[in-house]
Formats: structure tokens, C-alpha cells, sequence
């Protein structure tokens, strides 16, 4: 299947679903206008909505949306019962969130949170390959793998400096040369962000943030 038959797949789906489909001519979105800049995004709290930019060359907006339609699909599964972990994660983040945290706002359960939040994403990576496999996608896999096993990772790098990003993990080659070949465990999660914690402060921080 190319790109414009997989668009015309999520076209229909989020027409049945009531879900806006937003794809914006752009190399980023501006997160609720909250000044983050990200490459797509889906959400369910407001407004139902599945968003990408792609305003860039396919081979880089077409993994980001068959990642953000699985994250859909995560939703359509929790609503029927087959996906817990997303209503868990609700749930966790009545205290807080991610985001209130690294505004150094204190939010308690912050370690149930990351860790949800990278079973969830997991999730998402696999149903994303599975899908790119499934419709044959033009998508590169085992590229798609080691960016998807590098944002995975980035949580717990994350976690330990309380830092989100100024680059993106799966858009930094040396951390996609430094994960393994094969989508990581949640275990291997914190081993991994301990071996390569220097990679990644390298690559997605500039020193000046002064994290150590």
C-alpha cells in the first residue's frame, strides 16, 4: 500500500470514529500552542484528534502517522475494554502529568506515570511495525526500530534529569547507532538509558542546560 491509499485508510477511520484528522503543511505542529514543536500528536482528552505534519519528505511523515494512528487505535481498544493501560494512565495523571512535573510542579506518582507512559508507547511502536508490515508500507523498518527503541529509552534518561528534550531521540543518529537492532523490553529500559545516558546527553541537550 503507498502513502496516499494508507491517507485515505485514516480518513475513513477517523471519519467513523469522530476523530479530526489535522494534517498541517509543516515540518512541525505547535503543540496547543503551547510553543512545543512536535511532529504529530494524537489526543483524546479535548477535542478528538489525530495530527501530523507533512510538510517534509514522506519518508519522514508517514512513520509518524501510522505511529499516531496506533496510538488512536490504543484509544478505540481501551474504549472497548481491550487496553487498559490507557485508562490506567488517565488515571495516574489526575495528580499531574509529565509536562507538570518538568515544570517542577510535585506530582507523587511520578514514577507510576513514566513508567506507563513507556509501556503505552511501547505498545504503540509495536502495533505501528506490525502495521507498516502488514499493509507493506514504504516504510524503513529496521530504521524505524532503532528510532522507535531510541525514543523508548529517552523516558528514563528523561526521569533521571528531569529535562524533556531540545532534539528529538529518533531524530539524533548517534543514539540510533548506539540502541540495539531488535524493539527493547520496558526492563532494558533504565539499563540501557544508565550505558548510554552520555550519548544521549550529547545529542538531545546542549551542554549550556548545564545537566550532569
Amino acid at each position: 500500500m503507498n502513502a496516499k491509499s494508507f491517507l485515505e485508510v485514516v480518513r475513513a477511520d477517523c471519519a467513523k470514529h469522530k476523530v479530526e484528522l489535522n494534517l498541517v503543511d509543516t515540518e512541525k505542529i505547535n503543540y496547543f500552542n503551547t510553543g512545543s514543536f512536535v511532529s504529530g500528536y494524537f489526543d483524546s482528552d479535548g477535542n478528538l484528534e489525530l495530527a501530523c505534519a507533512i510538510g517534509k519528505e514522506e519518508s519522514k511523515w508517514l512513520p509518524i502517522l501510522v505511529h499516531e494512528y496506533s496510538h488512536m487505535h490504543q484509544w478505540l481498544d481501551s474504549k472497548r475494554g481491550k487496553y487498559p493501560i490507557w485508562n490506567a494512565l488517565g488515571k495516574a495523571e489526575e495528580t499531574g502529568t509529565i509536562d507538570d512535573w518538568l515544570a517542577n510542579k510535585d506530582v507523587s506518582n511520578i514514577s507510576e506515570i513514566v513508567n506507563l507512559t513507556q509501556d503505552l508507547e511501547l505498545d504503540c511502536e509495536t502495533r505501528t511495525i506490525k502495521l507498516i508490515t502488514q499493509l507493506g508500507l514504504e516504510v524503513d523498518i529496521p530504521h524505524y526500530i532503532k528510532a522507535a527503541n531510541g525514543y523508548i529509552v529517552f523516558y528514563s534518561v528523561m526521569f533521571k534529569h528531569r529535562k524533556w528534550c531540545i532534539k528529538g531521540p529518533y531524530e539524533c543518529q548517534g543514539i540510533i547507532d548506539a540502541v540495539p537492532d531488535k524493539l527493547v523490553t520496558l526492563e532494558e529500559c533504565p539499563v540501557l538509558a544508565e550505558k548510554l545516558d552520555a550519548i544521549y546527553l550529547e545529542w538531545c541537550w546542549p551542554k549550556q542546560l548545564g545537566i550532569n
